[in-house]
């Protein structure tokens, strides 16, 4: 999927190529598998999303635990795309860098970037639903707070999904 951030589709590979771990308020290490692989010995597609979507889980485990949500709030992914960068390898680790781009009504906007050897090679975006009672329900209160920690500066990583 192509980045949806005004400029050129090189510019926004430049300005991903270009990102850092430190940009991001919540970073979590996970380690490369063997069983990562593709038949290139690359860490295939389909394992960089689920580390993205492991980093995003302990991401909205460490501030949004079920214990401090309103009673029967979950958490459903509505959207998600990822960026492939670079290739990623084994046996380095992964620091998948999390933030929020935005807080709505009832969603949130997670972007995520795993870097290895301090390199992007992966762009993640999705948007969380609160639900509650298989109906979207509103963030407020101590919740929104919490998430709010979690925003980034307006346009400090390029957007992947439109709306």
């Amino acid at each position: 999927m192509a980045v949806q951030d005004g400029g050129s589709h090189s510019d926004n590979r430049a300005r991903i190529r270009a990102l850092r771990p430190d940009l991001f308020p919540q970073q979590y290490c996970i380690q490369s598998r063997q069983a990562d692989l593709d038949t290139l010995r690359h860490i295939s597609n389909y394992s960089v999303a689920t580390i993205l979507g492991e980093a995003r889980t302990r991401m909205i485990r460490e501030f949004a635990p079920r214990d401090q949500r309103p009673e029967g709030v979950v958490f459903m992914v509505g959207q998600n795309a990822t960026t492939f960068v670079r290739q990623s390898h084994y046996p380095h680790d992964c620091t998948v860098g999390c933030g929020l781009l935005s807080i709505g009504t009832s969603t949130f906007r997670i972007v995520q970037a795993l870097f290895q050897q301090g390199e992007c090679k992966a762009l993640g975006e999705s948007v969380l639903v609160a639900v509650r009672s298989d109906r979207a329900t509103p963030i407020d209160g101590a919740l929104h707070q919490r998430l709010a920690s979690l925003l980034l500066p307006e346009h400090a990583v390029p957007r992947q999904l439109i709306g």
